[in-house]
């Protein structure tokens, strides 16, 4: 199995603009050498795991780690719906680019996430912009990528012996004033549990990822029935 150990800065999400953490797709732009005699045009490969959506906006060649060393690109994008009694059901691929020179190692993890509408005080995880939050199970349903990190991603000292993962996703949707953030877009927080049962110090990954909120009633855009989406990335370091 390939074991990857993963910084400090793990959960952090790289700073950018929400059109760029969310899917807004770009089109790529051919570059042109020019001479007295010819002209070259080229354009990049598209790399056959990225979503067309994100074809220009993810970095698949490798990253440098906070510590100034090689690192694996990681990318996380989930899609889903919580019902109209608060039940959230999501799939969230995890995209492994593994600059290797080539894309022979890159692979992809999805995971199922299932959960419900959870009103604690979110203002005791540090968040106390969110508005939503969820209390989630992440279970790995297809692997291709035989990996031993998602333990250590996940806030636990041992890897379990089936990849069920328990968390709480926080959801800031709305702006000060009450209204959906513009082009409906949110930020989420990450919490994982240290231990299960005192909440006060669970460990939280602030801006874990950047994504899309769209209620159903759209008039009154503070909870369910709505649908999800959303993206994160991370450089993970290799031993």
């Amino acid at each position: 199995m390939r074991t990857l150990l993963t910084g400090a800065a793990l959960l952090v999400i790289a700073g950018c603009s929400s059109e760029e953490q969310t899917g807004t797709q770009t089109t790529s732009t051919a570059s042109q050498t020019t001479s007295s005699t010819s002209s070259t045009y080229s354009t990049p490969e598209p790399h056959p795991l990225v979503p067309d959506e994100f074809q220009w906006l993810w970095d698949t060649d490798g990253c440098t780690t906070y510590e100034g060393g090689e690192g694996i690109n990681v990318y996380w994008h989930a899609q889903g719906e919580a019902d109209k009694d608060g039940n959230l059901t999501m799939t969230e691929d995890w995209y492994w680019f593994m600059g290797a020179g080539d894309w022979s190692l890159d692979c992809v993890d999805t995971f199922e996430i299932v959960g419900e509408y959870d009103a604690f005080d979110y203002d005791m995880l540090g968040c106390g912009a969110c508005e939503q939050g969820y209390l989630v199970t992440r279970t790995l349903v297809e692997s291709d990528c035989n990996l031993t990190s998602y333990y250590s991603m996940f806030g636990q000292e041992d890897q379990p012996e089936e990849e069920v993962y328990v968390s709480i996703e926080m959801l800031d949707t709305l702006t000060a004033g009450g209204i959906a953030n513009q082009y409906n877009v949110m930020d989420i927080s990450h919490a994982d549990p240290d231990p299960p049962d005192q909440l006060t110090s669970w460990l939280v990954a602030f801006n874990w990822a950047r994504g899309h909120y769209f209620p159903d009633d759209k008039d009154d855009p503070r909870g369910y029935p709505a649908t999800y989406d959303w993206v994160g990335e991370t450089c993970a370091t290799v031993s």
